[in-house]
């Protein structure tokens, strides 16, 4: 059986406009610290969504 032992645990997320008007994650920013099966952890991990583009008209959520 494994065991861990979570320390710290952060996650900070932005929000931005998409290009239809709607809301989206931006960015989502991750930090972990610990130990698994006695081990240090230490996980650090940023994410940033770039480049959206528009669905077209017939897409999802479209009437």
């Amino acid at each position: 059986m494994a065991a861990a032992k979570i320390e710290a645990f952060s996650m900070k997320v932005a929000c931005a406009a998409a290009p239809d008007g709607r809301t989206h994650i931006a960015s989502l920013k991750l930090d972990l610290n610990g130990s698994a099966m006695m081990q240090p952890l230490k996980q650090r991990e940023t994410r940033r969504i770039t480049d959206l583009k528009p669905l077209p008209s017939g897409g999802p959520g479209a009437p």
